[in-house]
């Protein structure tokens, strides 16, 4: 399970960013709302908070305030993903 969160979180970011480029709201709240699930697991309550916002503001078709939470989502992912891999460094 840590060394799928470890592939998905990086490749659900992308698909973020990526759908946001191209306007793919739905592709957004996919991706973000699977991020939120995974992210509860692991607990990061930090990136499972930005991801339910950033899922609300893609279902809403609100692409702005998706945009301007990119960073902080980024940050949260990194931040994540690295608190992860250590967790899979020590079993």
């Amino acid at each position: 399970m840590l060394k799928a969160f470890l592939t998905e979180a990086p490749r659900l970011r992308a698909v973020i960013k990526s759908s946001l480029e191209t306007g793919d709201a739905p592709a957004i709240a996919l991706a973000a709302h699977s991020l939120k699930g995974s992210a509860g697991y692991f607990g990061a309550s930090e990136l499972q908070h930005i991801c339910k916002e950033i899922e609300a503001g893609a279902d809403a078709a609100d692409l702005a305030f998706v945009a301007r939470l990119l960073y902080t989502f980024e940050e949260a992912v990194s931040a994540a993903v690295a608190r992860t891999a250590e967790k899979d460094e020590t079993r």
